[in-house]
Parts: structure tokens; sequence; C-alpha cells
């Protein structure tokens, strides 16, 4: 976020700037857009899909405009393809507290529920996470049939590998989303990311 602020600031000082093409991800769009638009600019998007970001409750000012999805669109997409179509009844989610993830992990976990689903655990780690096996050891107790980490690498690597690993994981459907539609993703996991679905935009 620091970098945002900075380049924000650079933004607003510049008398030849009117607007800003940014950010890339909605980790960074929230303390930039709150700076460009307080001080009158305009920013628009292409890439941040949080919730927050246009939730005037939340995030969103004036001068922010995106022409990315929402992710509770995505969200409930994802939630609509655990539960209706490969029939799914309990499902856990795993976010890492940065507003895009978080805010896709929620949408799923509202629409899931919203359709008659069950969320049986809802947690965070740390995207620096070395360790997942006591995250997933928990998650395991509660049974999901369904897992949705919409994380970023290395931490979806690191979860795919360990879920493969941890009992009571064997018959859970893994599940991501955009962040981890990534070569480095598929060079991580091998094998073990085969059968995962993983939802993004339309394009």
């Amino acid at each position: 976020a620091e970098h945002q602020i900075t380049a924000a600031g650079w933004f607003v000082a510049n008398p030849q700037v009117i607007g800003a093409i940014a950010t890339s991800c909605s980790g960074a769009g929230v303390p930039m857009l709150a700076i460009i638009s307080d001080a009158g600019y305009l920013m628009i998007s292409p890439s941040t899909t949080s919730p927050a970001l246009t939730d005037p409750e939340q995030a969103w000012k004036p001068g922010y405009f995106r022409t990315a999805h929402n992710d509770l669109i995505q969200g409930a997409a994802m939630a609509s393809f655990a539960y209706e179509e490969l029939g799914l009844r309990t499902a856990a989610a795993i976010h890492d507290g940065d507003p895009y993830t978080e805010g896709l992990a929620q949408s799923f976990s509202d629409a899931f529920t919203a359709l008659g689903g069950e969320m049986v655990a809802f947690e965070a780690e740390s995207a620096q996470a070395t360790n997942v096996e006591p995250l997933l050891t928990t998650i395991a107790a509660s049974s999901p049939e369904f897992l949705f980490y919409p994380v970023f690498m290395p931490l979806g690597g690191l979860l795919t590998n360990t879920a493969r690993t941890v009992p009571g994981l064997e018959n859970t459907i893994l599940a991501a989303a955009d962040g981890l539609q990534d070569a480095t993703f598929l060079g991580a996991t091998g094998e073990n990311g085969e059968g995962l679905y993983a939802s993004g935009p339309n394009l």
C-alpha cells in the first residue's frame, strides 16, 4: 500500500495529470482510490474486482470506476457451480486477508449459504505462510466436500500440494479463482493441481 500512496501523491501533485488507469489489484486500489478521488481526480481500473471498491459503505469514492467484473458475480458463479452443477452441500473457504481474496471468499460463502449449502469453515492464512498443514487439518475435521481458496501464488500452490496429503481431504474438491490462473501455479503443483476448478471472467 505504501507504493500506491506514493504513486497517488505523485498523480495529484502533477497538474498535467487528470486521472489514472490504475490499479492492477484490489489491495492497492483501496488506498490509492481514496487519495485520487478526494483530490478530485478520476481512477479507472481494468482489473480490481473486490466488492468493497464499489460499495459506499466500504471503500468506494466518487472518482473510482472499473471495467473489470465485481467479485460478487464471480463468487456467486462458483457457489452455483458447486451447489447446482456438482451437487455439493458443504464447503469451506480460505483467504489471505487481502480485499480481493477475502471479498471473493465471502461472496462465495454468502451465495453458497443462500442456495442452501453449509459453510463448515471460513479461515484466513497469511500470503507468506510456509506451513498450512495445521490449518488444513482443522478444516478437514469439518469434512467439507468443496474447498475454495481464491488466493495467489505461492500460497495457492502450497495449499494445493498440502491438501493432497492431509487425511480427511482425500475426497474434497479443490477450487480457486483467477488469482491462480498462472503458469507458476501449474509448475508448482504438477499432478496435485489436476482436478482443481478455477473461476474467472469470461473474456
